[in-house]
């Protein structure tokens, strides 16, 4: 696997609680979706994020491989000098990217070594650009690579990119530390160097959101909420995360519902990925395993068994490289790829 994560920004509440801590680990002030959501970066595309002062994003580990990628839209909203995000691991710091505002450019620290800054970025607080960065983590061999828009603004080879005692990084830290500085950022991708596919740059992306539209009639085994017999399909097509308000649940080991989705749209190009989001809480005191399967005709891949365990709500991700018979993504197996949950 070398997609690890996606996120389009698209499907949040608007209040704190709507932020899933499962997503990012940091619930509150640094994703208050009430404050936070703004214009997508790509008109008609969602929406993107905006930080308030002094507070961040972090996801939770993705991966112990010693190539890590992330790609974000950015837009710097304000003209201070801040920090812009951070490579981690178990909450440690070895890399911190920095905006520097006045020269629209990104610099780059190992610990307190200052390893580069960009070259052509043009970052600004007027426009979107596409930030792309790629670290391999040694204490002598590593390297630094830099792409804004997809053209290259850094490379940097045999440097210490090693700023903690493990040799990878895990999470990604986006963050604002500095009042009066609101980043924006929509769009995110983060890879790693494993596998065959998306081990690299993806090139400016776009994360398009859909939702459910139809169910499939010989599976539908869950029950819908709060009231019995409605459109399965209908419980879980929100445009925002309802929670308690309708749903679908089941106790009962191998029970699984699948959904028909909206079509992809005309213009969407490569698709890079394809990642199941699934909210879900615990009803009653036995915990359970949640599967997410995806089934292309007569292929059906279940996926890896996720615990779910809290009484609060959770969004579990199933990032997928490949269609389930393990072929490129297009607009085509996409569309007649059927989603959805199972109980383990």
């Amino acid at each position: 696997m070398a997609l690890l994560f996606v996120d389009g920004f698209d499907s949040y509440g608007t209040g704190t609680s709507r932020v899933p801590a499962s997503i990012f680990g940091w619930r509150y002030s640094g994703v208050n979706m009430a404050f936070g959501l703004i214009d997508p970066r790509v008109a008609g595309n969602g929406r993107g994020v905006r930080a308030s002062h002094y507070a961040y994003v972090i996801t939770l580990p993705l991966t112990t491989d010693r190539t890590m990628i992330v790609g974000f839209g950015f837009l710097s909203a304000q003209t201070n000098e801040n920090t812009l995000l951070k490579f981690n691991n178990a909450g440690s710091t070895g890399i911190t990217v920095y905006f520097r505002a006045t020269m629209g450019e990104l610099e780059f620290y190992c610990g307190a070594t200052f390893l580069g800054r960009t070259s052509g970025a043009r970052l600004s607080d007027i426009r979107w650009s596409y930030v792309e960065i790629k670290v391999y983590c040694d204490n002598a061999a590593g390297t630094l690579d830099v792409q804004v828009d997809g053209a290259n603004c850094l490379s940097l080879s045999g440097i210490d990119t090693q700023g903690i005692t493990d040799n990878y990084y895990s999470e990604i830290e986006f963050l604002n530390g500095n009042t009066g500085y609101s980043p924006a950022w929509d769009d995110m991708y983060i890879c790693d160097g494993s596998g065959s596919v998306n081990n690299d740059f993806l090139g400016p992306c776009m994360v398009r959101t859909l939702r459910p539209e139809t169910e499939i009639a010989l599976e539908k085994d869950w029950t819908t909420g709060p009231t019995p017999g409605q459109e399965h399909s209908e419980m879980v097509d929100e445009v925002e995360v309802n929670e308690d308000t309708n749903y679908v649940e089941s106790d009962n080991p191998t029970d699984q519902d699948l959904w028909e989705y909206e079509d992809t749209p005309v213009e969407i190009g490569t698709i890079h990925g394809v990642q199941i989001c699934t909210d879900c809480k615990l009803t009653d005191a036995e915990v359970f395993d949640l599967q997410t399967p995806a089934k292309l005709g007569a292929t059906t891949s279940d996926g890896a068994s996720q615990r779910i365990g809290s009484t609060e709500y959770q969004t579990h991700l199933r990032p997928m490289d490949t269609d389930p018979d393990g072929n490129p993504w297009t607009d085509d197996n996409l569309d007649a790829t059927q989603f959805g949950v199972k109980v383990a």
